[in-house]
């Protein structure tokens, strides 16, 4: 609850093959407690970028779930409570790559939700 006694949601933070913030499946589901996107970052060259890449580390299509997975788990959330969603694409596949603990460990690094 925020000061003002008004629910803002759960900040929930998704690391796994991003969002597709169009499918329709998700859009009805988004609507159902009042819940929102946050933010969206594609993390996925985060290993081998420079230190200014990975500050600006931004929105952009590169989030978009081409796999599906990530789509799915953010519903299930969102259908759940109302959430502040925080979602960060790791892998571009379903088969994640070996790095993806390293880098969901750097993720934390950058990441701070208040």
């Amino acid at each position: 609850m925020s000061r003002d006694g008004q629910d803002e949601g759960i900040k929930v933070a998704v690391l796994d093959t991003g969002l597709d913030v169009d499918h329709i499946v998700f859009k009805k589901s988004l609507k159902l407690h009042g819940s929102k996107v946050l933010c969206r970052r594609d993390w996925t060259k985060l290993s081998s970028a420079t230190e200014d890449e990975q500050q600006d580390a931004s929105i952009d299509e590169s989030t978009d779930d081409m796999v599906g997975h990530g789509t799915a788990v953010c519903d299930i959330i969102v259908r759940v409570s109302k959430v502040q969603l925080y979602v960060g694409k790791i892998s571009k596949a379903a088969q994640f790559p070996k790095d993806a603990p390293a880098t969901v460990a750097q993720v934390s690094q950058h990441v701070r939700i208040g």
